[in-house]
């Protein structure tokens, strides 16, 4: 069927496929000149299987009906299997098209599942030594059918998964030209809250670059905890974020990444750190972090205990390590001359000047700030 596409001037990529077609076509035009002929008619296609250059795996189509066009092709009823999950939907490309590569597609397509794990192995011939995102070019050399291609269109998926963090109820508009990629009006289920954010890539460049913006609304902050394998928090928050990072490696993309977030926390406590032999309650919790080579800064925080008020400051790095205050905001409150949990015990003392936390994120251990430190830190 592709020789003969491509007989009748219908640009075909070259590609090894197998299976079968029935075929409905007008083909019209004159046997001089060398013109190519008018195709028009309709096409459906069943068990189809097809190699395509840079992938790691074949397309399967279960069955589509393609219709050819005067202006353009579109491909109906897709029903195919690719990159590891099941596609429903239907796409497009404008008629004449000098090569399939270099024309626009446009789609609108449903994946049941689609995870980073599954990406790596299908668009990655040389699984073991190249991230998924590494698409540009294939191992031999030969460029890669992905890295050429223009294409745009909406996106829904069942259920998104990125290493171990689960996202449900995805849909996007996105646009792919040649390298670069932009996900406009993101939106998914994520972390018991709702996502509407932007991301973009360019994987032209000589490391991949990643940048996004968005906010998080209602997440429930128990399940930030089971993500981290530590229940350290629990209550609801609302965020808003931007964030840039590049490289090809988990621990280049660590390394490179830097954003803030802008976050609400309501209704929940940290139960590692104790006071008065009670998990830290929260009534609401505001401030700013910032993301800078490896380390969180908070700042600009505010967190409002069931008897005290505390300004927060203060760093954490990516290893866990803590290093924060809590100073009360006005007088000495009940809350700040309660006792603290230190290394596990119960240590009778009194904070007038506030907390300092220190240790890792598991294990932090809680002590009073010294009032000269206090004094030092309420000075303008």
């Amino acid at each position: 069927m592709l020789d003969l596409a491509r007989v009748s001037g219908i640009p075909a990529t070259h590609v090894g496929a197998a299976g079968s077609a029935k075929l409905d076509l007008l083909i019209a035009g004159q046997w001089t000149g060398f013109a190519s002929p008018i195709v028009m008619g309709n096409a459906e296609l069943h068990g189809v299987r097809a190699q395509i250059r840079g992938l790691n795996g074949p397309l399967e189509i279960n069955s589509a009906r393609v219709n050819l066009a005067d202006s353009e092709t579109r491909v109906d009823a897709i029903s195919a299997s690719f990159v590891g999950t099941q596609w429903t939907g239907a796409l497009s490309i404008p008629r004449p098209c000098v090569a399939p590569i270099a024309c626009p597609v446009s789609f609108d397509l449903h994946a049941d599942e689609i995870s980073t794990d599954q990406l790596n192995h299908w668009l990655n011939p040389n699984v073991a030594q190249r991230p998924w995102y590494r698409f540009s070019t294939t191992t031999s050399g030969g460029h890669s059918f992905l890295a050429g291609l223009h294409a745009s269109g909406s996106l829904v998926i069942n259920r998104a998964i990125v290493r171990n963090l689960v996202a449900t109820r995805v849909t996007t508009k996105l646009n792919l030209d040649q390298g670069k990629l932009r996900l406009s009006d993101l939106r998914a289920d994520v972390l018991g809250g709702k996502h509407r954010g932007e991301w973009r890539a360019d994987f032209t460049v000589k490391q991949p670059v990643y940048s996004g913006s968005g906010a998080l609304d209602g997440s429930s902050l128990a399940q930030v905890a089971d993500l981290m394998g530590d229940e350290w928090i629990s209550g609801s928050a609302n965020a808003k974020y931007q964030m840039e990072l590049a490289g090809f490696s988990a621990a280049d993309l660590t390394a490179s990444a830097k954003g803030t977030l802008h976050f609400e926390m309501r209704e929940g406590a940290l139960p590692h750190i104790v006071l008065a032999s009670v998990p830290l309650r929260v009534r609401r919790f505001t401030g700013m972090l910032t993301l800078l080579q490896g380390e969180v800064q908070v700042q600009e925080a505010t967190l409002e205990a069931p008897s005290a008020t505390y300004s927060v400051t203060g760093t954490a790095s990516m290893n866990r390590k803590l290093d924060f205050r809590l100073l009360p905001e006005g007088s000495a409150s009940e809350e700040a001359g309660a006792s603290a949990r230190l290394d596990g015990r119960d240590a009778r003392r009194s904070i007038p000047g506030g907390l300092t936390v220190t240790g890792t994120l598991s294990e932090p251990r809680v002590s009073p700030t010294r009032r000269s430190e206090t004094e030092a830190a309420l000075k303008p």
